[in-house]
């Protein structure tokens, strides 16, 4: 069987050799950008509302309060802004914003290659 290109001519086949220029490695970590993670105001509000429902529910037990700084020292921190920002000072700003806007448990963290530092 022989192979054609549009205007007729026979094509090679033969698999090409690969050059025998070494590609640099890429290094092991490097920088993708600062991100703002912290708790939502919302997402407080839920767990008590969460927890309140429980309570009704499991009368027998007795009463226990929503411990709000338990909770906050078990909830998992959500980005604040979808993509890392590129300096650590604009981080440090959008970081000022979400606490002025009541955001708790407010950190930056620099990205790097493969996940967080």
């Amino acid at each position: 069987m022989q192979f054609v290109n549009i205007h007729g001519r026979p094509v090679s086949t033969v698999p090409t050799q690969k050059s025998p220029v070494s590609k640099k490695e890429a290094p092991k970590n490097f920088h993708k950008g600062w991100k703002v993670l912290g708790v939502h105001p919302d997402r407080v509000k839920e767990a008590k509302a969460v927890h309140e429902a429980g309570q009704k529910r499991a009368s027998t037990e007795g009463y226990k309060p929503f411990n709000q700084s338990e909770w906050l020292r078990q909830a998992p921190l959500k980005p604040v802004q979808s993509k890392p920002m590129a300096t650590p000072e604009g981080a440090g700003q959008l970081a000022d914003l979400a606490r002025s806007s009541g955001w708790l448990n407010v950190v930056v963290q620099e990205v790097m290659k493969g996940g967080h530092k």
